[in-house]
């Protein structure tokens, strides 16, 4: 990153294609971690499975503006992201995930109901779909 310029991150929400399997979990992070550590983007990648049917992911990107919009461009064309949603584009203070080239969480719906209290969207709307929702989901992977 250029030395006096902010960082910036990009948060998004997307539909996973399908649910993915431990295996190609592993080899989705290798890969994103391999990537992020070249381009020197830092974040945090929430996979949340619904269902065996559904599943669902927030991530936060973090780097230089033009290494972030990059990743995110290239996530756009990835197959296994549908109904991608960005939440946030903004330049940030400093980072929150510094230390990590992709930090992974992992959670599942009863732990999305403990998260959101049991308040989950009764429309049928992802919970994932807003900025608050997101920030609630992403603040379990920021300790």
């Amino acid at each position: 990153m250029p030395e006096n310029s902010m960082p910036y991150t990009l948060i998004y929400s997307s539909t996973a294609s399908f649910v993915l399997d431990d295996e190609e979990i592993s080899v989705l992070l290798d890969h994103a971690r391999e990537l992020n550590a070249a381009n020197d983007v830092t974040g945090l990648l929430v996979y949340v499975r619904f269902d065996d049917d559904r599943a669902a992911f927030v991530q936060v990107l973090e780097g230089d503006e033009n290494a972030v919009e990059q990743t995110y461009a290239r996530i756009q064309r990835d197959e296994l992201h549908t109904d991608l949603l960005v939440l946030v584009r903004a330049a940030i203070p400093q980072r929150r995930f510094s230390q990590w080239s992709m930090k992974f969480v992992r959670m599942n719906q009863a732990v999305l109901q403990q998260v959101f209290s049991g308040s989950m969207p009764a429309d049928g709307r992802s919970p994932l779909a807003d900025r608050a929702a997101a920030e609630r989901v992403i603040a379990v992977g920021d300790v």
